[in-house]
């Protein structure tokens, strides 16, 4: 009878494994930190809805030099960068709709609270958050399987796909359009592509998850595959 031997994870498997523990650990610091320091926070939603941006907040609480609890009369929300005109609301819950948002373009959200008496506090920490109004691209393993037809010839045309972290995917296009893929949740910071020529770009993924690829200008089509 052959000894059983414990089972060790393959090389690529144990690492992807440690840095999943040790992303969720450094997430659960994180929360663990503003919580201790009593921090409030502006959650926006990141390319869920194709129409808007989803806020809420925590509710902010002060006292007046008596040691008296204020009441909060009103929230006011600014936006940056703004349009035309100063974007501010002032709304008396603490959730907000940003149907104003131009999908595609990413916002700061931030929060102040108005009490009764004149005074007001700010939220401690603000978010980002962006519309998303982009389909979805099924993964293959071979090049131009699965090509979706686009049109950024008037303006940016976007895409979402899932993608495994570490994992090199190949963006094919034809038609000439200028590639940029974002990782779900940062439309503000491009990947950097390990190589790009003849219409393909390819790339290594810094974690799993859903990307965002934009394309500007041209009209053709385009795919995503794995190596």
């Amino acid at each position: 009878m052959k000894p059983i031997l414990p089972y060790v994870c393959p090389p690529r498997v144990g690492i992807v494994l440690l840095l999943v523990v040790a992303s969720l650990a450094l997430s659960s610091c994180a929360d663990a930190v503003s919580s201790a320091l009593g921090l409030t926070s502006v959650n926006a939603s990141d390319g869920a809805y194709s129409d808007r941006v989803e806020l809420s907040w925590d509710t902010v609480t002060d006292t007046d030099s008596s040691g008296n609890a204020r009441t909060v009369s009103k929230y006011t929300v600014d936006r940056s960068p703004t349009a035309a005109a100063a974007f501010s609301v002032s709304v008396t819950e603490t959730t907000y709709t940003d149907t104003s948002a131009v999908p595609g373009t990413s916002y700061t959200y931030s929060v102040t609270a108005q009490f009764t008496d004149g005074a007001s506090k700010a939220v401690d920490l603000s978010d980002t958050g962006y519309a998303m109004d982009a389909t979805e691209l099924r993964v293959y393993s071979s090049p131009n399987d699965g090509a979706l037809s686009y049109d950024a010839s008037g303006e940016a045309d976007w895409f979402n796909f899932l993608g495994q972290e570490g994992w090199v995917y190949r963006v094919t296009v034809t038609g000439g359009a200028n590639v940029n893929v974002y990782r779900e949740g940062d439309i503000s910071t491009a990947l950097t592509a390990i190589s790009s020529a003849g219409g393909v770009s390819r790339y290594r993924l810094p974690r799993s998850g859903r990307y965002h690829v934009r394309l500007n200008a041209g009209a053709g089509t385009v795919s995503v595959s794995h190596e």
